[in-house]
């Protein structure tokens, strides 16, 4: 039988909040009793709001994390033929229960607390690995969900000792190159497992590592894996921890569009998580409005010469049936003019939403949506990025395109 929880446990998604500690414990035990075959459902209740349906975090997630150690090892007893020297409890239970704190750790949420949870992070994960390591000697024929956990850990565990990188007394090159070795194992047992997307996330991990290895951190190339990596982590834990990280991965690249629409189901879950009127929910849907409002419909004008060639235009509207434009400008200066312009005067910036038209050989992308990502000057043709993500990105002449102004 379910134990339903009232509403007043909405608020233990707070950064504040560890009350009714206990009370959450007895559900998820109840919870867990009744689940003890599905390792997977046994540890659910003690990560997972069922009422939010998002993650406990921070000190109460530490502190669930804690007691499901200490209920693990209450209930899931050695089995005779491994010795009691070597593991407090069944040790692939111990292990998943370990996991369930190094992740706690990761996601914790306290720049003060951050070295403090890092240090830890690599003690849990390390006893995690360590543990499996074990069990072989007692366990020839490993199922799938133990070598799972184990890459699982060894990635988690390469991302905590990139972490204490920050700290200056430690040796950089010899920190990267131990979190490279447990992002290899991390991706040596997801190919052997089967799981693509775990692979390509450890092959993310291990570039991104030689990257910083070799003092390349702002590079485009960089930026880009660091998108892609962010991407697969969304996708697998939809979070608005994980969404903003993304959402400033993709400002970096004037991927506005994109930007808004995690932003819009980042305002949802928050509303869901904490009410229309939390502050955190406020704070996302204020960068929404800034993101749509500055910087979305920002051009230049081929007329300009001399010192104002180059400088930027706000996009107001067109006129005239779209033969002409008012623009607002230029944006760096105080004494900013409204112009219209001929459409044909404008010069489209990276970031800029269009719509496609006028395409003959490629009529299906008329009326498609996407933004501008690049020139190419032997062309002479724009790269866009379509909103409608099972559309590739296509060269387009600037006289097919219109700035979207409803975006």
């Amino acid at each position: 039988m379910h134990i339903p929880l009232t509403k007043s446990y909405a608020h233990i998604l707070t950064s504040h909040s560890s009350a009714h500690l206990n009370c959450i414990v007895e559900y998820a035990k109840k919870q867990s009793n009744e689940n003890h075959v599905d390792i997977g459902m046994f540890m659910l209740p003690w990560e997972y709001c069922s009422q939010c349906k998002q993650n406990y975090r921070n000190k109460l997630r530490l502190n669930l994390a804690d007691e499901v150690i200490k209920f693990t090892k209450e209930i899931f007893p050695l089995s005779e033929r491994v010795p009691s020297s070597e593991f407090p409890c069944d040790p692939y239970r111990y292990a998943e229960a370990l996991y369930v704190k190094s992740k706690a750790l990761a996601n914790y949420n306290d720049d003060d607390k951050a070295d403090e949870m890092n240090e830890e992070g690599i003690k849990v994960t390390t006893e995690i690995v360590s543990t499996i390591d074990k069990m072989r000697e007692y366990t020839p024929v490993f199922p799938k969900q133990i070598t799972q956990l184990e890459g699982l850990a060894y990635n988690q565990l390469g991302m905590f000792i990139i972490d204490s990188i920050t700290n200056n007394e430690v040796d950089k090159e010899e920190v990267s190159k131990r979190a490279i070795k447990c992002f290899e194992k991390a991706r040596e047992n997801a190919i052997s497992n089967g799981e693509v997307e775990n692979a390509e996330i450890a092959t993310s991990q291990i570039e991104q590592t030689q990257f910083m290895l070799n003092g390349i951190n702002t590079s485009p190339e960089k930026r880009r894996y660091n998108i892609k990596f962010l991407q697969k982590q969304y996708k697998l834990n939809p979070n608005i921890d994980v969404g903003m990280n993304l959402i400033y991965a993709y400002m970096s690249e004037k991927r506005f569009m994109e930007c808004q629409r995690i932003l819009v189901e980042l305002v949802e879950m928050s509303r869901r998580l904490h009410g229309a009127n939390h502050d955190e929910t406020q704070g996302l849907i204020d960068i929404l409005d800034q993101i749509k409002s500055v910087g979305t419909q920002i051009v230049q004008l081929k007329s300009d010469e001399g010192e104002s060639k180059g400088r930027g235009y706000m996009a107001l509207r067109y006129v005239e049936d779209g033969k002409k434009c008012i623009v607002e400008g230029p944006t760096d200066s105080n004494a900013k003019q409204t112009l219209t312009v001929e459409s044909d005067d404008i010069i489209y910036t990276i970031g800029v939403p269009v719509t496609i038209h006028g395409l003959v050989k490629a009529s299906h992308l008329n009326g498609k949506e996407g933004e501008v990502r690049s020139f190419d000057e032997e062309k002479q043709r724009h790269e866009i990025l379509f909103e409608d993500e099972s559309l590739k990105p296509c060269l387009v002449k600037p006289t097919n395109l219109k700035i979207s102004f409803d975006v």
